[in-house]
């Protein structure tokens, strides 16, 4: 195989190592929008958490409400406290639970939002790297280019050619 066809061969795999990063930047580039989908569902599950958050305070602020209007009936008054006690002890616990499943999703969310930044360096990082190897392969077909117009290149032409067919 000659220089050209060893020039070739490996300009030919350089091509598909090319194009095989090309493709993986793409796969990140999907897993990336992909991530950016399931935080923006994450912030929605936030927002309506918190939604609900407001309305249990609204429904805590009219129990105190009710509470206060059962004074007047002292006996009345001491069943609905318990029973009020109670559904207070109940929310609070909902209001745990949603307080925690907030901290979690906080959680999930920084997670992603440090996947995206590490997928957003790394993908810089091929960037650099595919200019470095296209800069690299200009100046490999500038160094064949001169090698091809050589006056050493041209006056060899007739040996070359007597060394193929000699070869046959």
């Amino acid at each position: 195989m000659g220089e050209i066809g060893k020039l070739q061969k490996a300009s030919n795999e350089y091509s598909l190592l090319l194009l095989e990063q090309k493709n993986t930047i793409e796969n990140q580039i999907e897993d990336i929008e992909k991530k950016s989908k399931i935080l923006e569902e994450v912030k929605k599950d936030i927002y309506n958490l918190e939604e609900k958050l407001r309305k249990k305070d609204i429904t805590i602020n009219n129990l105190k409400d009710n509470l206060q209007n059962t004074l007047m009936n002292v006996e009345k008054s001491k069943l609905q406290i318990y029973e009020y006690e109670n559904e207070i002890t109940h929310k609070k616990n909902i209001l745990n639970h949603y307080e925690n499943e907030i901290a979690n999703k906080n959680n999930i969310l920084d997670q992603y939002e440090s996947e995206i930044k590490q997928l957003l360096n790394d993908n810089n990082t091929k960037d650099i790297f595919i200019k470095d190897l296209l800069s690299q392969m200009e100046v490999t077909k500038d160094e064949l280019n001169k090698i091809y117009t050589s006056l050493s290149w041209k006056i060899t032409k007739p040996f070359r050619y007597l060394k193929r067919v000699l070869k046959k």
